[in-house]
């Protein structure tokens, strides 16, 4: 028998490429389980050479987790690209650095970041009716309906698109991007960068004042 894989609001196993064809939408049914020999069509070799975009994505994490006061442990391209933070940030940071990483993604390959488009509505649905997904957006909503669920899925999008202008906002600076591009460029050197790098790149773009502008930004101040 091959791999059993729990179909998730994102639609992905964690760890592995996105190929939403291989499990169905559960389009209001229960979680499906997938099962047979889909993560064959995964080849290792493909995730082989670091993408200087993906790169970006997880150094995006890295830096906006410092910048609003967390401790990052490393990141790491291979066997799969993750940030791996040494601490947890709660409520509206945790969210905002989720997704600071598809932010710095969007800037590195286009140079301009799109506010999420009207399929969040979609979006949030998939994730009350399923079982959670991996993904970045997906926890960033699973955060938004644990907080506020009896205020009712409008203002959750309302909060969402907040959220996710205030992150637009924060990897936009030229300080961050700056931060972020180093810390990029350096993973795809060898694939690795432990915490103590992390946070010394962090210390040369950031100083007190720009981490306490980044705070207020937060507040709403």
């Amino acid at each position: 028998m091959g791999e059993v894989i729990v179909r998730t609001c994102c639609g992905r196993p964690r760890g592995a490429p996105g190929n939403e064809s291989v499990l169905i939408e559960p389009a209001g049914r229960p979680p499906v389980l997938a099962v047979g020999r889909e993560l064959d069509r995964f080849d290792a070799s493909e995730l082989a050479q670091p993408d200087p975009a993906v790169a970006a994505h997880e150094a995006g994490h890295a830096i906006v987790h410092m910048a609003l006061g967390g401790i990052a442990a490393g990141l790491r391209m291979r066997p799969n690209p993750i940030f791996q933070p040494a601490d947890h940030l709660e409520g509206d940071a945790e969210i905002v650095e989720l997704l600071a990483g598809r932010v710095a993604q969007a800037w590195f390959t286009r140079w301009q970041a799109d506010l999420h488009p009207d399929g969040l509505v979609e979006n949030i649905a998939r994730v009350h009716q399923t079982i959670g997904g991996w993904c970045d957006e997906c926890r960033a909503l699973r955060n938004l309906i644990a907080r506020h669920r009896a205020k009712g899925d409008d203002f959750i999008r309302n909060e969402y698109r907040r959220l996710e202008a205030i992150t637009n906002t924060i990897v936009r600076r030229p300080d961050i991007w700056r931060a972020i591009r180093q810390t990029a460029d350096e993973i795809m050197v060898d694939g690795t960068l432990d915490g103590r790098r992390v946070h010394q790149i962090a210390d040369v773009h950031l100083d007190s004042e720009a981490r306490a502008s980044i705070r207020r930004l937060m507040e709403g101040n």
